[in-house]
């Protein structure tokens, strides 16, 4: 899959506490509940209609940026558009900081739904928030959803990624999603009707359960988005 003029959602978890094992256990039957909400819902929803419906859903603490009436998505870091370059003239200080990457790419447990380009057509994109962030003030149906798109780690990026992709574009570390999670987001795609692949962020690849030759990898990620 292209992804480059696609839009992003990130779904993500916010829990920081407990032991390594624990807080793994804990992340990922978070995120996978918020998957389980907006596909039995049929809609990604501003946090305050989530707050009426869903108690224990949490957010970031901190990026905030649309308030309780928007939803935030992302343009990819390669498809830049005028006001992201007049963005970063203007806020030169963070020009280390982008939605995509601080959301999408570089999150710890990096997962998101992709929007396709047809939203335009439906939604007001509202220029605000952070580079490349764009807000939604009203719920956003997934009849716009093309995919589920999440970062392959070392475990899983044989699920993925061929040999010569990942000569191209880098090794991959961390080892927070494994095969049980792809499993099970599979099954929640499958048990409310949507037939969208699960791809990485790197190479738009879909999740393919029949393992390629792929050695597990252990070095960092680098270069991976270079063309």
């Amino acid at each position: 899959m292209e992804l480059k003029n696609k839009y992003f959602h990130g779904v993500q978890s916010y829990n920081y506490y407990g032991d390594i094992a624990e807080r793994q256990t804990k992340t990922l039957n978070d995120i996978l509940q918020k998957y389980e909400y907006i596909l039995k819902c049929g809609y990604i929803l501003p946090y305050k209609n989530i707050k009426e419906l869903y108690e224990d859903i949490t957010r970031h603490p901190i990026a905030n940026y649309n308030g309780d009436d928007r939803i935030s998505i992302t343009l990819h870091e390669k498809k830049i558009e005028e006001y992201d370059l007049e963005w970063k003239k203007k806020h030169y200080y963070y020009n280390e900081e982008s939605a995509f990457r601080m959301f999408i790419l570089e999150a710890e447990y990096s997962s998101a739904i992709v929007l396709n380009e047809k939203i335009k057509d439906k939604y007001n994109l509202i220029q605000n928030g952070m580079y490349l962030e764009r807000q939604i003030s009203e719920p956003i149906s997934l009849e716009y959803m093309d995919a589920i798109t999440i970062f392959p780690n070392s475990n899983i990026a044989k699920y993925f990624e061929n040999e010569e992709d990942l000569k191209k574009h880098g090794h991959y570390y961390q080892d927070d999603f494994n095969i049980e999670f792809l499993n099970k987001l599979k099954e929640l795609l499958i048990k409310y009707g949507y037939n969208v692949p699960i791809v990485s962020i790197i190479t738009g690849h879909a999740f393919n359960e029949k393992e390629n030759n792929t050695k597990k990898l252990t070095k960092i990620k680098k270069n991976y988005l270079k063309d």
